[in-house]
């Protein structure tokens, strides 16, 4: 099948597709490739090392145009960026279209490639009504199929929480009929909305989703679900690292966490407050300046943590990139993007850990860049009670915003 993602960068459209093919072969590596002379070589170059790097997948580019073997072939296009989902057959290529505007962004060839190797858009994810609402009504008619849901036995996640960061998310305008409207709304943090579809990198869940479901050589997920094997019995990893399939007795570590089992805290440079810090009453963090440091903070098991952002300042970057805007990690999956500030905030934030711990990432990147955080505990039940409640209207919403 087609998957056509972007259209000409201006226009925001989707121009043509074809029929979905939920079907799954899975690539032998390397993966050949051809790149038509009407393409940015360069780029398409950069973003395949980009992959590799971060991945078990390896190209390798021929000479010639590819025909009866399998590969990927990188096409120039006038109006659409587009691409085969999963691996075709056996003897013939994928296509990937680039429009101009799509070949001058990495992460837009990126998210691309993403689609030929198998990836779904994250708004497409099983779960991500519990994360995001969807304005189908204000979505042009030829790009909804990219936010339809896709079924759990399709579609799996290997043990990863839906990322607002992922490359393969869309922004939340893309595709709408009414553009000072958006299609895509977070439920919880607004700044989420900040952080929709960059076209940048692969985020830390794409890379594992990539690695788990192409090159689980350490067993540690079963194949057909995507959950974890239950004969595995090598390294635990922790704080939702993943065996490193180029040495099964090491985990690979969410960024702040390091050690084989990625049980232990990234250390902090000279200038950076405590990277381990203890809340049991009200704590104050602050940082300020060019550096880049690390808290992790926990709390009691029967509480959770509050945390609000009194006032920072970071990088103006749109959308936020991580690496960039100052980070708070709150949700149970350590390998999601956490939420992103980028330039100023003067009013309060405040958070709420769905765990008993949480990690602040300060990255300062000018001298006038600062967070000033107050920490404080909350009871885990009464927290619990809060949720359950924001769900049931959630939920009610949802469902009328679909009859209508």
């Amino acid at each position: 099948m087609i998957i056509s993602s972007f259209g000409d960068e201006k226009k925001k459209s989707v121009e043509k597709r074809t029929i979905f093919r939920d079907s799954f072969t899975p690539w032998t590596f390397p993966i050949k490739y051809y790149i038509e002379s009407s393409v940015n070589k360069e780029n398409v170059k950069l973003a395949l090392s980009i992959i590799e790097n971060g991945t078990c997948i390896t190209f390798q580019e021929s000479s010639t145009t590819l025909t009866k073997e399998r590969g990927i072939v990188f096409k120039w296009s006038q109006d659409t960026c587009a691409s085969n989902f999963g691996s075709l057959k056996i003897n013939e290529p994928n296509f990937i279209y680039l429009a101009y505007g799509c070949q001058k962004k990495i992460g837009l060839i990126i998210h691309e490639i993403g689609h030929s190797l198998g990836l779904l858009h994250e708004q497409q994810r099983p779960d991500r009504d519990d994360y995001i609402s969807v304005d189908f009504n204000n979505i042009k008619q030829e790009a909804k199929i990219g936010y339809e849901l896709r079924n759990i036995s399709v579609y799996l996640t290997y043990l990863t929480e839906y990322d607002y960061g992922s490359v393969m998310h869309y922004k939340p305008f893309d595709f709408s009929i009414n553009s000072t409207s958006p299609i895509i709304t977070p439920k919880n943090y607004t700044e989420y909305s900040n952080m929709m579809g960059q076209h940048y990198t692969l985020s830390f869940n794409d890379k594992k989703k990539l690695n788990l479901c192409h090159c689980n050589k350490c067993n540690w997920v079963d194949i057909d679900t995507g959950l974890k094997n239950k004969t595995y019995k090598g390294i635990k990893c922790v704080r939702d690292g993943y065996p490193d399939f180029r040495n099964c007795s090491r985990c690979i570590c969410p960024y702040g966490f390091i050690g084989n089992d990625c049980n232990a805290v990234k250390s902090n440079p000279s200038g950076c407050n405590s990277s381990m810090i203890i809340v049991a009453n009200e704590t104050f963090i602050h940082d300020s300046g060019v550096k880049r440091c690390v808290h992790y903070i926990q709390t009691f098991e029967d509480k959770l943590l509050k945390i609000t952002i009194e006032g920072s300042k970071a990088l103006v970057v749109t959308p936020c990139l991580q690496g960039f805007g100052h980070e708070v990690k709150y949700r149970k999956d350590w390998g999601a993007v956490g939420l992103l500030f980028c330039g100023e905030y003067k009013n309060k934030t405040t958070i709420v850990s769905e765990k008993n711990d949480a990690l602040i990432l300060y990255n300062g990147l000018g001298n006038d860049h600062f967070i000033n955080i107050s920490v404080d505990t909350i009871d885990k039940k009464v927290e619990k009670t809060t949720v359950r409640r924001r769900k049931k209207k959630s939920k009610k919403s949802t469902t009328n915003k679909i009859k209508n």
